[in-house]
This record gives structure tokens, sequence and C-alpha cells, in this order.
């Protein structure tokens, strides 16, 4: 039995004018034909339902090589292990043929085989055409044919219009195929957006996932059917496991990890197959800008955002339908999506179905692609510097001396220290001096090479002088710290106490802040906030800011930040931030910000994060593409994961 598959460019269910031409093409042909009249789309991209249908997979699986930085590799889907009908024919000793008509993706050309097959030197650019479009098909493939060498013939077509499938066909039947032995598959690749005016340029056609883009034109024929129609829901992924299975082969075997089903008992019988949500994307797994998801049922569309910014894009020119939410919900047959269900009770169960398997299907679709490390894909050869030695302390911002002062404070008081001495007469000595916070039990300052006879009043000495009266010696530098820790280890008598400010007190504040946890994220961000006392705060979209008493000054985004990732310099203030605040159910977006966090906050900082998600983030994953001198400290609570980080930075 033989094969052909067409794909038709932009051939919507709803398309008047696209299914005139298709039916017109359709009464030229001597087959019987099904039409299934509910069939959705696999994406609705060219490129993306082209590797949907022909594996049987939802594309966002398909394209690992769509990660950013990564150079992309032809077949790298090839490598996450899925099959395509195309190399399983031709495993089973069939001539395979594809011709292509418009594009040249390297993510399609081995799904497709040869897409420039039978092109020859002598074939001209059609004016106004492009060189491989619908034109030059039928003279290709009569080039094609005389090289047929086995029995078994599979073509794969993709078409700009229909019609030239007459004659495509009248090629076919000339060299034995018919009705009698033949499966025949025409299938849209997607709609077209009833929001684009008449003659609107085809930018951006994937981020209307309505029901006019989604829903596709769809005929199967094969041997023995009897035309007509079938009016229930299936997905474009069926097509390939359906014909599969007509074909005489196991579907199951065939295309193992097909997420689509065979109809081919329910065509037979005209009855529903089980309900089930089929999920359309419009990007791949590491493409967050402007990525949409849909989610549908027999009844119900379900569509999610990951932004919902749209008048701040530029390709809102071609929207004609303001977005406020992230999320929509309509049924199906409100083609005008006159009615948005989603704040409607009446359907909060089946909104919630929808939620729980978004989420779920997210979760998995994480895992597959990194199911040892979550983060590998950022984990790039020279971008991230892997570089952990060396002692890291908080830089000395005034803002974070006082607290650990404060701390140092408490922890004299609770020994009952009186009497201290500052080792290092420089800059910094002076710098926390003038906090007040220790001034009255600092009878003394060290230091190797004295330059000044007192500092602030306090007798500046030489560390080489015996009988100094003091019960514990501070070390006063921040980049210098260990260096002189080490230097007074030497000399200091045992009976004195040695405190270093940032390595003891700097190294335990996330402790202060994580004591006792067992609080909401926003009594975190009230106690972080209280402790930290940052002055300017960002907020990237944690909303409980607006509401929180801080005497920093917090900057807000415009609503619904755009969270792309191109230099941010130009949407933000240029002063730098002590604190970063951030939530979301995004973690692939965390882990962005993550690496680029020392371009919002300054010398010193803290980033707070909590992500909705079951997924089981572990520290040394974040940490590995978190921007260099980040340190983090990550609580899992439930289902969301807080993330704590602070920015290690020295005054060089």
């Amino acid at each position: 039995m033989h094969l052909v598959w067409v794909q038709l460019e932009a051939y919507g269910a709803l398309n008047q004018e696209k299914n005139s031409i298709l039916q017109q093409a359709l009464t030229q042909l001597d087959f019987n034909t099904i039409n299934l009249t509910q069939t959705v789309c696999a994406a609705p991209s060219t490129v993306m339902t082209t590797m949907g249908l022909l594996t049987g997979v939802t594309p966002v699986l398909l394209a690992k090589d769509h990660i950013p930085k990564r150079q992309q590799v032809p077949d790298d889907w090839q490598a996450v292990g899925f099959t395509t009908i195309t190399d399983f024919l031709e495993k089973q000793d069939y001539d395979v043929v594809g011709i292509n008509a418009v594009f040249d993706s390297p993510r399609c050309l081995p799904m497709f085989k040869d897409t420039h097959a039978g092109v020859t030197p002598d074939m001209k650019q059609k004016e106004g055409y492009n060189f491989w479009e619908a034109w030059c098909i039928p003279q290709r493939l009569r080039n094609i044919i005389p090289g047929f060498k086995k029995e078994k013939k599979a073509f794969f077509f993709h078409l700009i219009d229909a019609d030239i499938l007459p004659e495509i066909i009248q090629e076919l039947q000339d060299i034995g195929l018919n009705k009698s032995n033949t499966v025949m598959v025409l299938v849209g690749d997607h709609g077209w957006p009833i929001r684009f005016k008449e003659k609107e340029p085809a930018l951006f056609h994937d981020l209307h996932q309505e029901e006019n883009n989604i829903r596709v034109a769809c005929h199967l024929a094969y041997p023995g059917c009897k035309s007509g129609i079938y009016p229930h829901f299936s997905s474009a992924l069926d097509l390939a496991p359906t014909v599969l299975e007509i074909l005489g082969f196991s579907p199951e075997n065939a295309l193992p990890k097909s997420h689509g089903n065979s109809l081919k008992k329910h065509l037979e019988n005209n009855s529903p197959a089980s309900e089930r949500i089929i999920r359309i994307d419009n990007r791949y797994i590491a493409q967050r800008k402007n990525k949409i998801i849909t989610l549908v049922n027999s009844k119900l569309r379900y569509t999610f955002r990951y932004e919902t910014n749209w008048e701040q894009q530029p390709y809102y020119q071609y929207r004609f339908k303001p977005v406020n939410d992230k999320e929509e919900l309509y049924l199906r047959e409100d083609i005008e999506e006159s009615e948005n269900l989603i704040f409607n009770d009446l359907y909060k169960s089946e909104i919630e179905t929808f939620r729980a398997y978004l989420k779920q299907s997210e979760t998995e679709l994480l895992n597959h692609f990194y199911p040892d490390d979550l983060f590998e894909h950022y984990l790039l050869s020279g971008y991230f510097s892997d570089n952990k030695e060396g002692p890291k302390r908080i830089h000395s911002s005034p803002r974070i001396q006082k607290i650990l002062l404060k701390q140092l404070n408490e922890k004299l008081i609770q020994d009952k220290i009186e009497n201290v001495a500052l080792f290092g007469a420089g800059n910094h000595t002076r710098s926390i001096l003038k906090h007040g916070i220790i001034n009255t039990k600092t009878s003394v300052i060290l230091d190797d090479n004295p330059l000044f006879d007192e500092i602030d009043g306090i007798p500046v000495i030489s560390s080489q002088e015996n009988n100094i009266n003091f019960e514990a010696l501070i070390i006063s530098s921040d980049y210098f710290e260990l260096q002189l820790k080490q230097r007074a280890e030497e000399w200091l008598p045992e009976d004195k106490l040695l405190l270093t400010i940032y390595e003891d007190f700097g190294s335990k504040l996330h402790k202060l802040l994580l004591e006792n946890y067992n609080f909401s994220f926003s009594d975190f961000l009230t106690k972080v906030i209280d402790v930290c006392l940052p002055e300017n705060i960002l907020s990237l979209n944690e909303p409980y800011l607006k509401n929180c008493c801080t005497e920093g000054t917090v900057y807000f985004p415009d609503e619904d930040h755009n969270f792309s990732f191109k230099p941010i310099s130009s949407e933000l203030p240029e002063a730098k931030f002590d604190l970063v605040v951030y939530n979301s159910e995004n973690v692939l977006e965390l882990t962005e910000w993550l690496s680029r966090i020392d371009e919002l906050l300054d010398s010193c900082g803290i980033f707070l994060a909590q992500v909705e998600t079951d997924m089981d983030i572990k520290n040394h994953q974040l940490e590995n593409i978190a921007a260099k001198d980040l340190e983090l400290e990550i609580i899992k609570t439930g289902s969301s994961t807080v993330v704590l980080g602070y920015l290690w930075r020295f005054n060089s």
C-alpha cells in the first residue's frame, strides 16, 4: 500500500476561501475522503507543526536545539529519542520522497527527507515566487519518478495551495497509485487568525491561538473507506499513528513516544475517541519570549500566556484583540471569542483541570530534556565562571555594615565583653566607626604600619606592642579580612577572642533571615527588609511590595513588565538595587534572572525569589547558573521554592 501525505499551508477548517480551493481540488480526485471537521493542529506554526505531524509528538518536545547560546544541530531532534514516519517507512523498504514548498528549516529537513528532491539546473525562478514554491512541484515530481526502485512508495508534500493537487495526483496515478492501493492525507499545518485584517502581513500569526488558527482542514482517504464526515474531536498528532495502522503496522511499535492515537477503529464506526486534553505550543522548550500554551478538549479551549504586556511588544500593531490576563477560556463554538469564561464559576472545575494539566505537562517537559540536571543547558563552556575558590564576603556597603555591626555588638553583650581592639587602621575602620555602634567598647586600633595617631579619637598603635589591654580583637577590613586574620593569629594571645565581621557575621546573615522559617513569603520579604534595610528595591513582579511598609524606594516596572532577556539597562533606572524581588511560576525565567542578577544589584545586595513549582530544585543547580559571587539558600515550602541570594563583592 502506498502513501500520499499532503501538508497544506495555512488551511484552517474555518477558512472559507481556502476550503473552497480544497473542495474544488477534491472533486477532481478519484478518492473517497473522510472530512475530520474537528481536528486541531499540532502547533500554530509551519515548522513546529511539520515536526509534530511526522512524529505524532507534541512539537514543544522536538527542538532541544532551541536553547539560548547553544549551537543548533540540524538533527538534534533525533538525539532526544523520537522517530518520524518518514524514517520508519524508509526502514520498511519504502521509496520515501519529500518535496517541500517554501522552507529550508534544518529542524524539518531530516524529517521531510530531501526537500530539494527533483531540482534540476535548468529550473528558473518564476517571477513573484520563491525558488521552491508550489509552481515547480509537479515538475520536480516528474524528475523524481524515473528513479523509483522499490515497490512501495511514500510521498510527502508541502503545498502553498491545493490548486495543484489534481496535477500531482495525476502524475502519481500514471505510475499506478489509486484509491484501492493508496492512503492519502490532506491536512492544514495551521489556520489563520480571525483578527488579521485582509492582506495583513503574515507576521506573528502564531500569537493568535484562537479557533480559526488551531482548527485545521483535515481529509483522509484509504482503500475501502466511504466518503463522509467525522465530526468528533481529534488532533493532527493522531494522523501518523492512524496512517501507520491503516498501512498494516503497529503504531505503538512504530512511534512508541507518539502523543497521538490511531483513529482507525473510530473512523470505521464514526465514534468519538476518549475525552482528552491536547496541548498546543507556539514556542520550543527554551523559548520564553512570546510563549503561549493552549489546551484544548472537545468543548473548551484554555490559553495561558507567559506574557500579557502585548502593548509593549513590536507586534502589537498586528493584534486586534487586547489581552489583559494570562489566562483565557472559551467554548470552542464561540468562534468570535465573545465571552471569556476564565472567571466564570460554572467552569471552575474545568479550569482547575486545565491548570493541573498545564502544571503537570510543564514539569514533564523540563524533566524530559534535563532529567539529571534541570539547568544543564545553561552550563556552557566558558560562559559561566566555575571559579568558586577564595573567600567570599559581603562588601562593606554602609547598610550591610550596620546590620553586621549590630550582630557583632549583640555577641559582645552576650559574652560580657566591654573592651575591644580593632585590627586595621584604614578607610574601613573609619567607615564602621561612623555607625557609632561599637565605638564605646573600642579602646584601641592596631595596625602593622600605623600612619595616624588616632581615628575618631581612638588611639592607633602598632600591633607589635605588648601589654595592650583588650578582651577581643575585631578584624577591620573587607577585602583583606582573611589575610589580617591569619596575621593576627600569629601574635594574638590565646585568651583573647578573635572576631571577623564578614566571615563570622556576614556568612551567617542568612541564618538570621531564615531563623525559624515557617512563615509566608510576604512575611519573609518583610523580615528581609527589616533586617537588611534596603534603600533601592526592584520588584520584578511581587505585588505584595505595593503594600509593604519600607523606608526604601521601591521601583515597579510597568504593569505586565516585559520579561524578555534583552539588555535591560534601557528599561530600568540607572541606579542599581539593594534588593531584587521575584515571584513567578516560570522556573526557566528564574534561571535567566539568576544568570544576570549582577546587572541589577549594587556591589552588595540581595535577591529574593519565590517560584511556584513541584520540581525538586537543588542548590548546586541554581548556583551553577547564577551570576558570579551570588551565593544561594534554597528553601522548599510545599508547592513552591524560595530562593535567597546574596551578591558577594569586594571593594577593589
